[in-house]
């Protein structure tokens, strides 16, 4: 607020808002001079200008070391079109960009260490190419985090061992994300049992070589998901779907004789039961006679012949089905003629 106030002074210029942060915004790059919002990076717009904000002298670093800072925050994080001298507004922007990628990636970053050290304990590889980038990425971006002040953050990017590279460094931090949601899913169980068989062998040298490649090399995700599932099929093996037996077969249930029917009033019936071929033969011989003198009266006749063996063999016998042995088959046929009085029946 005190540098509108001095703006009137000593006579009121008549400037719109607006203008007047304009004015302020151009006095302060002129002057290498930045905003701070309570102690941190002030939002510095025409037209949201805050009047609490504060306006302070910023302290520049040197022409060779701005020019290394400007090419580690590009290669390694992105941030570019920098100005090629120091001055605070380049400084500001520069710092700016450092805070918002250290909490964008920060926390991702120390898991992915966490979950690399898991992966390579399966090969004894904690010192493998990859970790050491993964180690390496995370120090730096909280070096960054606990820097308060633009030119701590500066000197922290500057100060940094970036080993192998910053580009390596870069590509480490900006897939942490993809890397360490692969290595939740995987299964490194799984892959261990994999890598203790013989058949492992060839498993446990992709192992190694993605481990000791950087990300710019090989990316992290796609490869480790490729390896997990090469393990799952050495170790997790389809079972065969068992076959479905054949129903055992039914055995037909023995018929019974059909019943004689029950004689209505004013018939006779005659009933003979138990007879071997021969007494059968002569019985029917006897009955025709009967029929023949008129001892048995009556005007029609239902005649049932029901014929029937008794098996008890140890041998297969078929009747439409195979009955194995030790069972009884009994084969019931029923034969029912209705034959007038005048003259026998049929094959009777």
């Amino acid at each position: 607020g005190e540098l509108r106030a001095w703006i009137n002074e000593p006579q009121a210029m008549g400037l719109t808002e607006p203008l007047a942060d304009l004015v302020i915004l151009v006095w302060a790059a002129a002057t290498d001079r930045t905003f701070t919002d309570h102690g941190g990076p002030a939002r510095t717009d025409i037209g949201a200008l805050g009047d609490h904000l504060e306006v302070v002298a910023e302290e520049l670093p040197a022409p060779d070391v701005w020019k290394v800072a400007r090419s580690r925050a590009e290669k390694v994080f992105g941030v570019a079109q920098l100005p090629a001298a120091p001055s605070a507004v380049g400084l500001a922007k520069l710092s700016a960009g450092l805070s918002s990628n250290v909490m964008a990636h920060r926390d991702e970053a120390a898991e992915l260490v966490n979950g690399l050290e898991s992966v390579a304990a399966l090969v004894d590889g904690s010192d493998a190419r990859r970790v050491r980038t993964a180690r390496t990425a995370s120090t730096l971006l909280n070096a960054l985090g606990t820097a308060a002040k633009n030119m701590e953050r500066l000197d922290a990017l500057v100060d940094a061992d970036l080993s192998p590279s910053p580009e390596a460094i870069g590509a480490s931090i900006k897939s942490a994300g993809p890397a360490t949601g692969t290595i939740r899913v995987v299964d490194l169980q799984i892959i261990a049992a994999a890598l203790a068989r013989s058949e492992g062998a060839g498993l446990r040298d992709e192992l190694v070589a993605l481990l000791d490649a950087d990300e710019l090399a090989r990316p992290m995700a796609p490869a480790l998901r490729e390896l997990y599932q090469q393990a799952r099929d050495l170790v997790i093996v389809e079972q065969p779907t068992p076959p479905v037996p054949d129903p055992a077969p039914v055995r037909p249930a023995p018929s019974s004789p059909t019943p004689s029917p029950t004689p209505s009033p004013g018939s006779s019936t005659i009933s003979d039961s138990g007879l071997d071929r021969p007494a059968a033969v002569k019985r029917l011989k006897e009955l025709r006679k009967q029929i023949e003198s008129g001892d048995v009266a009556g005007e029609r006749f239902d005649i049932t012949i029901t014929a029937y063996d008794s098996l008890t063999t140890h041998d297969t016998v078929t009747t439409n089905d195979t009955v194995t042995t030790n069972d009884t088959v009994t084969t019931n046929d029923a034969i029912t003629t209705h034959d007038a009085a005048s003259g026998p029946p049929d094959g009777a």
